[in-house]
């Protein structure tokens, strides 16, 4: 299955590759589109536009997903989508705006579904994500040595 990944960092589009292997229970490939090196929120959406024209006319390419750090920005909540609502800076609703307008501006590919996206938040970073289970791998076998420690004293 050709799947492109655009996220913030080569490591951050490596790490989301990973996971989504595991979660579709097989490889996913890249469209090996060209496209500029992944440095940081402002590149992701550069990137998409040309991106996703590519990916569209491309017969192979079966979706793209697209992973952000949060940062600072607003999560993404429930009352972003209500009719009306606006929430300028949420990464989500902004990324969303940028997908719905390039897929307007794409004519049809005869006997061809179209692309299809996904977008992820990745609170607060990627890298949090990596390093929590690092983190609560090493506390808790100190943890329990600490209590073993403690109880024979």
């Amino acid at each position: 299955m050709k799947v492109d990944i655009l996220s913030e960092s080569p490591e951050d589009e490596a790490a989301v590759r990973i996971i989504l292997d595991a979660i579709l229970g097989r490889a996913t490939e890249s469209t090996g589109t060209k496209r500029n090196p992944p440095a940081g929120w402002g590149a992701v959406r550069q990137n998409l536009p040309p991106l996703m024209r590519a990916m569209h006319f491309n017969p192979a390419a079966a979706a793209l997903v697209i992973v952000v750090d949060s940062d600072d920005s607003p999560i993404h909540s429930p009352e972003h989508d209500e009719p009306g609502s606006i929430a300028p800076r949420c990464r989500i609703c902004l990324l969303r705006g940028d997908v719905k307008r390039i897929e307007q501006s794409l004519r049809p590919v005869a006997n061809r579904a179209p692309l299809q996206t996904a977008i992820g938040l990745a609170v607060p970073a990627i890298e949090a994500w990596l390093l929590a289970e690092t983190i609560l791998t090493r506390l808790k076998p100190t943890s329990c040595r600490t209590r073993r420690r403690g109880s024979l004293e």
